[in-house]
């Protein structure tokens, strides 16, 4: 120990000696000779043995290929089909966080007193970072994405500070008061985890701060000791904790209070993370031997689906892959183990029996992305980031009175037939055989009450574009979601063009303007550019992001153009294409170059992504702009039948918003939970 103290003195890392005497098991314990207990439904699907030093950091680059792991004077990368090991920078001192940026082109590993920041090639890590972030005095613990350009760190200096990686400064610093573990964000609320472990006697912290300003907003129940981890729900309700104490524990946001308790840990617990399902993972160890236990729950419940013991030392890392699929754990025994997570129900049980399976449900059989989507998603030979699903029925009934969409659904209907899909008499029977469900009725008006009966059945839903034939259903369909507390995603393709995610990963800086265009037919039984508009308006906010103000519109026979003014001072503009090549595409202007956005990448890319979503029950566009984008198009149409005046979308929301109350205020329909 002595020596290793030196070493650690001669790289400016004192302070580790003390957290190598707490967290190492005594001379001449050791936990060899002890067999893990086997869990009927979660084994290692693999372990990753050859590290020089403890494990003290993992995580998954995006799309979910890599799994990168840090220890003192070591970071190692492997790929997660066949867990070869990779080449990757050359470290030295201590790693005491790792995470990737979205889009996986940065890798940011907190180290003492800095956050190395290294660029990554086609998977491959650099050999010496780019830059560092530079400004904690101590290990710096913890770090979370916040935006693809933000991130906040945690540090045992006692402060959490929230840095923008494109200006390569520190944004914001939070003066917590004691070393900080773990932090956490939603929405406007960011929660750290703190307290010494080395003061046994004392208890720990868990606050909740406010994202923009820093100021405390409140304190939550105290645990008995040292706080090490942080998370919130998908809702954003619970805030889930772990300490020193051994104990998990669910704190209501809005009251700081603990409402639930995840007990049972032998050891003190390290870490949590909250999983697909509505579960949470948590991982423990300490210094006696045994019991460092990985141990999955029920979050709201708190009762315990799985608990294993899966490392022969502490458990002090933890991180899962961006799809919820899998799960990799960290250990001063020197190892990574990797677990599938996945499930294909909410019902704990079916695990063991259908673990890499989730069952798809489609409603609407009149467009062709049915046959295109199900192709795809039943692929034997799927790639790991689509694989696990199965569509198995479809109720093909849609419009009656779109001649281009009721025309199709006898031949739909057949194609789907010789693809293996079930066809059911009804949706009521459909959900009665599926986990999730892909709603894909060309005509819009249907979706409102189509998406009530999911929303009542508790199953996540992807409605293909467009989420509805008019803004206050649009309105109505989002509120219905967070009543029945159903994961929603709606999305065109084209917001994950090729072309669309380079210009929005970071390599042209801030975004400052767009402009976009699209194909754009009219149907006259959807607000106008509901209908098909609709792609290259998701482009333009898949550029420009929500806080657009007002919108003002120029409509020809052949042509429609559409300005919108952010609040910020900066403009979009979407071209509607009638005559001509008719074609997708368009124009990011960025703080540091500009990047075309290119054509339509084909259908797949979408499907990624609701399989991630389908996995994780998360959206990946927040509902704010998926309602913001079609309050532009809602505003467009006022604006045109104003002769081409300024519209407010903030009062093109608040007459929609009315309407859509009284459409909820129906018999039948959930109300709305009193806030």
């Amino acid at each position: 120990m002595f020596l290793q103290g030196a070493q650690m003195l001669r790289n400016g890392l004192g302070f580790l000696i003390l957290l190598a005497v707490i967290a190492r098991p005594a001379a001449g314990q050791t936990s060899k000779g002890q067999s893990n207990k086997t869990s009927p439904v979660l084994t290692p699907k693999t372990r990753l043995t050859d590290f020089p030093e403890w494990v003290s950091a993992v995580a998954f680059s995006p799309d979910g290929k890599r799994l990168t792991v840090g220890g003192f004077d070591f970071l190692q990368q492997y790929d997660t089909d066949g867990w070869e090991k990779r080449p990757i920078a050359e470290l030295t001192g201590a790693v005491g966080s790792l995470v990737y940026l979205p889009g996986g082109r940065q890798l940011l590993v907190g180290g003492y007193q800095k956050i190395d920041v290294f660029d990554v090639v086609s998977g491959k890590v650099a050999q010496s970072p780019a830059f560092s972030l530079l400004g904690h005095r101590g290990l710096v613990t913890d770090l979370v994405c916040i935006s693809k350009t933000q991130i906040i760190s945690a540090s045992d200096d006692e402060t959490a500070r929230v840095w923008d990686v494109t200006s390569r400064s520190e944004v914001l610093k939070i003066d917590v008061g004691e070393p900080v573990q773990s932090v956490a964000v939603a929405g406007d609320l960011i929660a750290t985890a703190s307290g010494d472990p080395t003061r046994t006697t004392r208890p720990g912290q868990v606050k909740i701060w406010n994202r923009t300003t820093g100021q405390p907003v409140r304190d939550c129940q105290k645990p008995d000791k040292a706080g090490t981890g942080v998370s919130f729900s998908p809702d954003g309700k619970y805030l889930i904790s772990t300490a020193h104490d051994g104990l998990g524990a669910v704190h209501d946001v809005s009251t700081g209070q603990v409402v639930g308790q995840y007990e049972g840990h032998a050891r003190p617990t390290r870490g949590v993370v909250v999983l697909p399902g509505k579960r949470v993972a948590t991982i423990s160890g300490g210094d006696a031997v045994g019991k460092n236990e990985l141990a999955i729950w029920e979050l709201k419940t708190q009762k315990e689906l799985v608990r294993l013991e899966a490392h022969e030392g502490p458990i002090v890392a933890v991180a899962q892959s961006a799809d919820g699929r899998l799960l990799a754990t960290g250990s001063h025994d020197k190892t990574v183990a990797v677990f599938n997570v996945a499930m294909g129900s909410k019902k704990p049980e079916t695990i063991a029996a259908t673990p890499n399976v989730i069952r798809v449900g489609m409603i609407g059989l009149d467009t062709s992305h049915c046959g295109a989507f199900t192709k795809v998603l039943n692929d034997p030979k799927a790639k790991p980031d689509v694989a696990g699903f199965k569509v198995v029925c479809a109720y093909p009934y849609g419009s009656k009175d779109i001649e281009s969409s009721a025309s199709r659904i006898p031949k739909y209907t057949e194609d789907m037939k010789k693809l293996g899909v079930e066809i059911t008499e009804s949706i009521d029977d459909l959900l009665a055989k599926v986990d999730v469900v892909l709603l894909e009725t060309n005509d819009g008006r249907l979706h409102l009450k189509q998406f009530l009966a999911c929303a009542k059945a508790g199953k996540p839903v992807f409605i293909d574009k467009p989420v509805a034939a008019q803004l206050d259903d649009v309105i109505a369909i989002y509120e219905l979601a967070k009543r029945y507390d159903v994961p929603l995603f709606s999305s065109s393709s084209l917001r994950f063009a090729t072309g669309v995610q380079e210009a929005t990963d970071g390599r042209i800086g801030d975004i400052l303007g767009c402009d976009a265009f699209s194909p754009c037919p009219l149907e006259k039984t959807h607000s106008d550019l509901f209908w098909y508009g609709i792609h290259g308006v998701e482009t333009l906010f898949a550029a420009m992001g929500t806080g657009c103000e007002t919108v003002q519109r120029t409509s020809t026979t052949d042509f429609e153009v559409v300005t919108g003014t952010w609040s910020d001072g900066r403009i979009g503009t979407f071209r509607g294409l009638r005559s001509g090549k008719l074609t997708y595409g368009g124009t990011a202007f960025g703080s540091k170059g500009v990047q075309s956005l290119g054509g339509y990448s084909g259908y797949r890319p979408l499907v990624v992504e609701i399989a991630k979503f389908f996995k994780t029950r998360k959206s990946p566009v927040p509902a704010a702009e998926t309602i913001q984008l079609y309050a532009f198009m809602a505003a467009a149409a006022d604006s045109k039948a104003n002769g081409g005046t300024a519209v407010k979308i903030a009062d093109v929301v608040a007459k929609a918003e009315k309407s859509a109350a009284e459409k909820l205020a129906k018999p039948g329909v959930k109300p709305a939970v009193a806030k």
